[in-house]
């Protein structure tokens, strides 16, 4: 398969995943990760580097997401296609824990900004706590990265750097109950 081939097969199976990580039903959801591990193991190799960092940053973060107020299954899963990409030759650790703390850092700046004016004060409270609660599920699959892939991840210019000030503005943007959980992870 050639190049432009592959790419113009990934935004076709960008939507449909899109839409099937989306699903409630946990059947749905568990065989979109297994189609997720495949197309994106078969396309990874013909694929640019451009094309795999954004078809990658797409992927890392909706699974993530989706994954965060799932159940334990769903929750496994999402990780264990996590370790799949970094584990993968043309993908990397590197790569998958870029797009972590990319996720992170925007939802961090998501939790500061402030909430619309039209939401009511009960909504915004319940949106602040999803926020958080999807903040808590990247640090744990940075945790995760980390703790499987420190001999490459230490190698990267810069990159603990970046950990440890989204660490730092995470724990100084918490509260003193959340601090905990926050802590627990990061340590």
């Amino acid at each position: 398969m050639s190049s432009q081939a592959a790419s113009a097969l990934v935004e076709p199976m960008q939507l449909l995943l899109r839409e099937l990580l989306r699903d409630e039903s946990t059947e749905v959801y568990l065989e979109a990760l297994n189609l997720l591990k495949f197309i994106v193991g078969s396309l990874a190799s013909h694929m640019s580097a451009l094309d795999l960092h954004l078809m990658m940053g797409q992927f890392i973060s909706l699974t993530v997401t989706n994954a965060s107020n799932a159940n334990m299954r769903i929750r496994v899963a999402s990780d264990k296609v996590i370790v799949f990409f970094a584990k993968h030759n043309n993908i990397g650790s590197f790569i998958v824990a870029k797009e972590v703390l990319k996720n992170v850092e925007r939802t961090n700046q998501s939790i500061r900004s402030a909430a619309p004016a039209s939401m009511s004060q009960e909504d915004a409270l319940a949106d602040l706590s999803l926020k958080k609660e999807i903040l808590v599920r990247h640090f744990n699959i940075l945790h995760m990265l980390l703790l499987q892939f420190s001999i490459v991840l230490c190698y990267q210019p810069d990159f603990y750097v970046k950990c440890l000030e989204h660490i730092a503005e995470t724990m100084n943007a918490s509260q003193p109950d959340e601090e905990p959980i926050i802590k627990s992870i990061c340590t």
